[in-house]
């Protein structure tokens, strides 16, 4: 994880060289899940192998935390944010990956709403997401992610 850790810092110095005052969020990855992602991988390559581990995901996204931590840049814990409010639905955090590896529109919703909340979290004192999300729509409704369609492109199609 050190050189994981490394390249993100790296790219952030590259980053604030182009743009002096930048200010930088970090985002942890998502979980993932595995019998979705599998099915993927099954339909794409019949046998295929799996490419991801729920443990090694996780410890990519302690990896984030730990950086915002030591470089003192602020940091979403996508991966938290998924499973707590999986577990708060009493449901499953494939209820939040299109593909069991990348967002859908809950998924981002949820996301945003976490992101919405660590900017304003200054002037207000809500919380749980639910309570964060019922603001944005009354206050913000453009920015409910129900408006915003779901495109997905499939990033394997591209390389």
């Amino acid at each position: 994880m050190l050189q994981f850790k490394q390249q993100i810092s790296k790219m952030m110095a590259i980053l604030a060289l182009h743009a002096p005052g930048a200010k930088f969020l970090l985002l942890t990855t998502p979980p993932v899940d595995l019998a979705k992602w599998g099915a993927v991988i099954e339909s794409k390559e019949p046998g295929g192998k799996m490419d991801r581990e729920v443990i090694r995901t996780k410890s990519y996204a302690d990896a984030v935390t730990e950086l915002g931590e030591e470089s003192g840049t602020p940091v979403v814990d996508v991966y938290g944010a998924l499973v707590g409010e999986a577990e708060r639905c009493g449901g499953n955090v494939a209820d939040f990956l299109s593909d069991g590896l990348h967002l859908n529109e809950s998924g981002y919703g949820i996301v945003f709403t976490v992101m919405f909340f660590l900017r304003f979290q200054d002037m207000c004192s809500l919380h749980p997401l639910a309570e964060v999300k019922k603001m944005i729509a009354a206050k913000l409704p453009e920015l409910d992610v129900s408006a915003i369609p779901d495109v997905f492109a499939e990033w394997r199609d591209h390389f």
